[in-house]
């Protein structure tokens, strides 16, 4: 009988334990989804705000998606390859052709320094060594290389480089890949608005566009035209959508355009909105006009093949 006793004032005293944990900390305002780049500000305001509650583990709400939490991160490869062959003329006469090719590469780690309620509210992005060849003559430049920065959510975007100030450039490049901070990643709003349903096409938007081609040096991603369709869900080892990727941009290089037309299959974890692999090919129209030494500005016009792909690993 005693030893009854001793189980039952147990059992109420860890009930009432527990029953204190509550987190009254109110939820990060949720990032702009209306297609501009969010506003960004480079001060510290909610980036040191977070709460014993916060720095744990967040458990996913019966979405069965998969967790976010602090900890999470994947390391990213990114490239590029671009090879043409173009016909140059001057008012008209031929003058002969040029061969030409363009790559680059970039390697990014992300890494998720706060989570609540499967939300990322302070991301760390480490922008590996940029390094990428002249397209011609044009040598893409971005203010991101070599770099580590912390993004957060308060009132509004907050991109952080140590105790550097953080350029417009710098800022306008982080947030148009990461700007969602704070909220859910656009591709993961957009496949659970398309209810993971197979063959269902995802709504278009420049975020979902940025989301899945990454920057691309000399493309404007806002008027990339990309489709991106639902083709199955695998489960394991995290939930993924298998998509098929389709679409056009155009990469400018001083006053020639290069028209591409590209597609290719594409993973993306749910949770997240981030890709895990995607391998895209596809061919390239040449126009405009280029700078050949000795001959001066030629008229040009040619074709090529492109390549872009991205694979991540979670760590």
């Amino acid at each position: 009988m005693n030893l009854r006793k001793t189980v039952l004032v147990s059992l109420v005293l860890a009930g009432s334990f527990l029953g204190c944990g509550g987190n009254a900390s109110p939820p990060a305002s949720p990032a702009s989804d209306t297609g501009e780049a969010p506003g960004t500000t480079s001060s510290t305001a909610g980036s040191s705000e977070a709460s014993a509650s916060d720095s744990g583990s967040s458990k996913t709400a019966d979405t069965g998606l998969g967790e976010i939490k602090t900890g999470l991160q994947t390391l990213e490869k990114r490239t590029a390859a671009l090879e043409f062959d173009l016909n140059l003329s001057k008012k008209g006469a031929g003058s002969g052709i040029q061969h030409g090719e363009w790559s680059f590469a970039e390697e990014r780690t992300l890494r998720v320094k706060r989570a609540k309620n499967n939300t990322v509210l302070e991301l760390e992005v480490v922008y590996g060594k940029w390094e990428a060849k002249p397209l011609l003559g044009l040598i893409y430049e971005v203010p991101t290389d070599d770099k580590t920065y912390i993004v957060s959510m308060s009132d509004k975007l907050n991109v952080l480089h140590g105790t550097d100030k953080v350029s417009p450039a710098e800022e306008k490049a982080v947030a148009l890949e990461y700007g969602w901070v704070g909220s859910s990643s656009p591709l993961t709003k957009a496949l659970l608005d398309a209810k993971l349903t197979p063959d269902t096409h995802l709504a278009g938007s420049p975020q979902v566009s940025a989301a899945l081609l990454g920057a691309i040096p000399g493309v404007d991603i806002a008027r990339a035209g990309i489709v991106a369709t639902i083709k199955s869900v695998k489960s394991q080892p995290r939930k993924t959508a298998v998509l098929e990727v389709a679409g056009s941009f155009s990469i400018k290089s001083k006053k020639a355009v290069f028209d591409v037309e590209l597609k290719g299959p594409a993973e993306v974890d749910i949770a997240t909105g981030w890709v895990q692999s995607m391998d895209l090919q596809g061919t390239a129209a040449i126009s405009g006009q280029t700078e050949v030494p000795k001959k001066g500005t030629m008229d040009v016009e040619g074709k090529g093949k492109i390549t872009i792909s991205r694979h991540s690993e979670f760590k």
